[in-house]
């Protein structure tokens, strides 16, 4: 199995791409706008701010795709059977989720980067655990 990992770091707020543990990229949000084509969304009774919401998104498998350049390529080609290679992905609060390529490559999946709901910071979720989704929400 081969690991690919995304993380967030809350320093810096970008995301940083490793393979086996070894970075190989790191991308801000201004970084991607330049190399991916961004999309506006509007979620109905959204899962985080239990009310609709307008993002704006970067389709999930074009982010993975500038973070990880031609090894990404490599590794669709690869995955025969569409779950023998994972992408570990890594919240600033150190949650973790994985997820094989087959369930990636699925339309509708993004990574949100801006609230367009406010011309500014984000808005606040009102949970004290998770007191906002920035600086990237995962949604699909």
């Amino acid at each position: 199995m081969m690991s690919l990992t995304g993380q967030v770091k809350a320093e810096d707020m970008s995301l940083h791409f490793a393979v086996s543990d070894r970075e190989v990229r790191s991308l801000t949000a201004e970084q991607m706008e330049q190399r991916i084509q961004a999309q506006q969304i509007r979620l109905v009774k959204d899962p985080v701010f239990k009310k609709d919401k307008n993002f704006s998104c970067f389709p999930i498998a074009e982010v993975l795709k500038a973070g990880f350049g031609p090894i990404w390529q490599q590794a669709l080609k690869d995955d025969d059977n569409e779950e023998s290679i994972i992408v570990r992905m890594t919240a600033v609060d150190g949650h973790t989720g994985y997820l094989p390529i087959s369930k990636i490559m699925q339309p509708g999946g993004c990574l949100v980067y801006k609230d367009n709901d406010t011309n500014g910071p984000w808005e606040r979720t009102g949970r004290k655990l998770e007191p906002s989704a920035e600086p990237y929400y995962l949604f699909g």
